[in-house]
């Protein structure tokens, strides 16, 4: 839609083609339906691509600055909470009824439930977009918009990258991002359903890779919550290339240590549980309960092999250790993604380096545009993959209007 507005700002005639009954359906799942559209803080670290430093050559053209301006020219006003924005009245409907509206006041002609194909031709010859209809559209530049692969009940069912490479572009394999961890470890079965603030820290063969702090919510699969959400793409990568190798009989490439007291010290909990410190007296389930949720705290104590009932003044030097140990580095194998369905965004897709990043055209095929989730960007939690989107969308609408005047 951002791509739609823009081009017929530029002066160009827009055909919108939306596979679903109505565009924008994506946006209302954003932000847990209150659509955290952009963040204050936009820097080259808060996105991932194979090429470093694409997602914010794009966002330059139209920063978060013009965003939301843009919105509050259109009357939308912004709520914001420590650099997040929303719109004031945290709906998300709102951003997407005004984006059809402002497409409407431009002119631009939206069909609904009317799925592309196929598109061929180039700038020279003319486009031709065939629809699932047998519709047959002609158009002298055509934008790609379609989405990546998650959250496909909103019609992001990665159709696009098809239309992309029957263009001559070639694809990095699509995997989950900002998703839900799956474990093989048994005991993620008892801590079902607990919300702790914790440190996740994800190992691929044994390095560390990316780092986060914040909820995490605990589940019998595994492990959730947005620290959880901002490593997963790396898992997802590594488990997908392992998978693709074939190797099964190698041990899990994928691991992840939890700490539930990121804010303690090795020396505060050692002076804590010393033989004469003020603890000596209470029980270890009783300092468990005020650390932890009751069915956490029962899992660490039984990881560790201590008992409840004991006082800690009576705990050895190892089993002090043993506790520490497995309250802040508890091991994970990760085994994988719970799938597109759940997850937020695509990692990977077309690579950025098939699109001259000053005007979003295609490389290999003139006239042709990729914008959005379709190209190899993903960002973290907080607003990141809307922007990359509606700069992007903005971008190539600007230039394809343009080109067409």
């Amino acid at each position: 839609m951002m791509a739609a507005i823009r081009a017929a700002e530029c002066g160009a005639s827009v055909l919108l083609l939306e596979g679903g009954k109505r565009p924008g359906r994506k946006i209302l799942m954003t932000g847990n339906g209150r659509c955290n559209y952009t963040n204050r803080r936009m820097k080259n670290d808060c996105f991932r691509s194979r090429e470093t430093g694409a997602a914010m050559r794009v966002i330059g053209s139209f920063t978060e600055k013009d965003l939301i301006a843009w919105f509050a020219e259109r009357g939308m006003i912004t709520a914001e909470k420590e650099g997040y924005c929303y719109p004031r009245s945290h709906q998300a409907s709102a951003v997407r009824a005004l984006l059809e509206q402002e497409a409407q006041r431009m002119g631009v002609c939206i069909q609904t439930d009317c799925l592309v194909k196929a598109v061929s031709g180039s700038e020279t010859e003319g486009f031709s977009v065939r629809t699932e209809n047998g519709d047959i559209f002609a158009a002298s530049r055509v934008i790609l918009a379609t989405g990546g692969k998650a959250a496909p009940v909103t019609g992001s069912d990665g159709s696009g990258y098809a239309l992309a490479q029957g263009l001559g572009h070639s694809l990095l394999e699509p995997v989950p991002a900002l998703v839900s961890l799956t474990a093989a470890e048994k005991f993620c079965r008892r801590w079902e359903h607990v919300r702790t603030r914790g440190r996740i820290t994800l190992l691929i063969r044994d390095k560390k890779r990316a780092e986060a702090e914040g909820e995490l919510q605990l589940a019998s699969y595994g492990i959730s919550g947005i620290p959880v959400f901002q490593v997963s793409r790396y898992a997802s990568c590594e488990l997908s290339e392992n998978g693709k190798a074939g190797n099964k009989t190698a041990r899990p490439p994928v691991k992840a240590l939890i700490n539930f007291l990121p804010e303690w010290t090795k020396e505060q909990w050692f002076a804590e549980t010393a033989a004469e410190s003020r603890w000596a007296k209470i029980t270890v389930g009783q300092i468990f309960s005020g650390l932890f949720p009751d069915h956490l705290a029962e899992v660490l104590m039984s990881l560790a092999n201590v008992h409840s009932g004991r006082l800690v003044g009576s705990l050895s030097e190892a089993e002090r250790k043993k506790l520490w140990e497995t309250c802040t580095s508890l091991p994970l194998t990760i085994t994988g993604t719970l799938g597109f369905e759940a997850a937020q965004v695509t990692a990977g897709g077309i690579p950025t380096r098939e699109v001259d990043l000053a005007t979003m055209e295609s490389r290999f095929c003139p006239g042709l545009y990729l914008a959005g989730e379709l190209l190899d960007v993903d960002g973290i939690c907080g607003g990141y993959n809307l922007q990359w989107a509606f700069s992007s969308g903005w971008l190539a609408g600007q230039c394809a209007g343009e080109a067409v005047r």
